[in-house]
């Protein structure tokens, strides 16, 4: 299994602490590290203290929330040059990754998950005309390729919309999000059930997230192959600060069980600080070793979720090939 955990909003002060650093090694966990540019100072000694304990990190770059946080077409060109940035900070004897995190701007979705009502006027204004998407994905491409030049291999972080690949086009059209890089060595797709259900306001239940975890993995399985993962949480709160969170470890444990058993080998959690939080951190990281099980049942609201997914795919324009 490839195990890896979120470092969002963690001070890297804590990253550092030794006890810290034991409960990755124990767990045999990759650290996806967030790198913004107020956080970004103590970053060499973090990869040098980490690279030394034989920890591996993933650096996972991000704007501030003011600037939209995430890579999408509205924020490809200030994020391609703080990644540039974020990359020079590599160790040059340590066999690199950067996950790019495909979704679309902070505001967007904040103003989403505080008011429902506000989803159309919100979508409306993620519009972009096809010559900034050609921009955008002009300058992602030539970042790629210095990397590739440079040997730093891609991971992403996926929405989970575009994972059902008959739907993806017109949703990435919808939220304005990128194409994965065609040569990334890992996806992992933001099925994250109890943001799901808390931000449903009531209209899905754990039964039905379970489902809604279970279909999605199938799909990061089938399309992806053996880069396909599936991230799971949370277990603690990140840049929203009030995302709904897990009731207990038991059903942390219970995703881990429903994504193993559809063949998924990378399971990503969110987050370190939420693990930290809510002690025993141990048992938080104890729950990613939980075996394979039944996967979750298909529900009638789980079936309609996805079946929406698939039926604004058909229905919406795609302003890409």
């Amino acid at each position: 299994m490839d195990l890896r955990i979120y470092s969002e909003l963690l001070p890297y002060e804590e990253l550092l602490r030794p006890r810290t650093i034991r409960l990755l090694q124990a767990y045999r966990l990759t650290l996806v590290l967030a790198v913004t540019p107020d956080d970004s100072g103590d970053l060499d000694r973090v990869l040098c203290r980490y690279s030394d304990s034989g920890l591996r990190v993933v650096l996972w770059p991000m704007l501030r929330k003011a600037d939209g946080r995430w890579l999408n077409v509205h924020t490809a060109e200030a994020f391609c040059s703080w990644a540039r940035q974020v990359s020079a900070s590599i160790l040059a004897d340590v066999r690199s990754e950067v996950m790019l995190d495909l979704e679309p701007p902070f505001s967007t979705l904040l103003h989403i998950a505080r008011r429902w009502a506000s989803v159309r006027r919100e979508v409306k204004l993620l519009r972009a005309p096809d010559t900034a998407r050609m921009r955008a994905e002009a300058c992602v491409h030539a970042l790629l390729d210095e990397w590739r030049d440079e040997g730093v291999v891609v991971s992403t972080a996926l929405s989970p919309p575009v994972v059902d690949k008959g739907a993806a086009p017109a949703w990435r059209t919808i939220l304005a999000l990128l194409p994965e890089p065609e040569d990334a060595v890992h996806h992992s797709v933001m099925l994250y059930t109890s943001i799901a259900e808390g931000w449903s306001r009531g209209l899905l239940t754990r039964e039905d997230v379970r489902a809604w975890l279970s279909h999605g993995a199938e799909l990061a399985r089938d399309r992806y192959g053996a880069r396909g993962g599936v991230s799971v949480g949370t277990v603690g709160t990140g840049i929203f600060g009030d995302e709904p969170v897990y009731r207990c470890v038991a059903e942390l444990a219970e995703d881990v069980s429903i994504a193993k058993s559809i063949g998924i080998r990378s399971i990503s959690l969110f987050d370190l600080k939420g693990v930290l939080a809510r002690p025993p951190a141990e048992a938080w990281l104890e729950a990613l070793n939980a075996p394979p099980s039944t996967r979750g049942a298909q529900t009638l609201r789980s079936r309609l979720l996805w079946g929406a997914v698939r039926a604004v795919g058909r229905t919406h324009p795609k302003s890409e090939s």
